[in-house]
This record gives C-alpha cells, structure tokens and sequence, in this order.
C-alpha cells in the first residue's frame, strides 16, 4: 500500500503494522521512510484516530461477535 501510495504521489501519513517482524524488517529496509511497526492486533488496541484503515490478510482470531 505504501509503495502505491507514493508511486501516485498521494500525500499521507502512513502508518503500517503486521504481527511478522520479518516483514516489517523487510518494508523498513525497501520503504526507510514509511512508518511501519510490529504489532499484534487483537492484544494491542489503539488509542489513536485514524482517518482510513486499510486490512489486508487479516483474521477473524479473537473476534467476540
């Protein structure tokens, strides 16, 4: 998503998480500027506002319906 983002030079403020910190080491190194972190979903939940939040290969693991 980051790479496409830039590709169409659409202004944001990026912020990507994944529970794999093989992945996130891998976006640091091929996006140095994005702002990425290892993070497990369901176990840490946010405080902060997004405007969009994008779910790519996500699970329903822990999900209380």
């Amino acid at each position: 998503m980051y790479g496409f983002l830039k590709f169409k030079k659409i202004k944001t403020n990026y912020f990507g998480i994944d529970i794999n910190q093989k992945l996130i080491e891998i976006g640091k190194k091929t996006y140095p500027n994005a702002k990425l972190s290892v993070r497990d979903f369901h176990e840490n939940r946010f405080t902060k506002k997004f405007d969009w939040v994008f779910f790519s290969g996500f699970t329903n693991k822990g999900c209380n319906y």
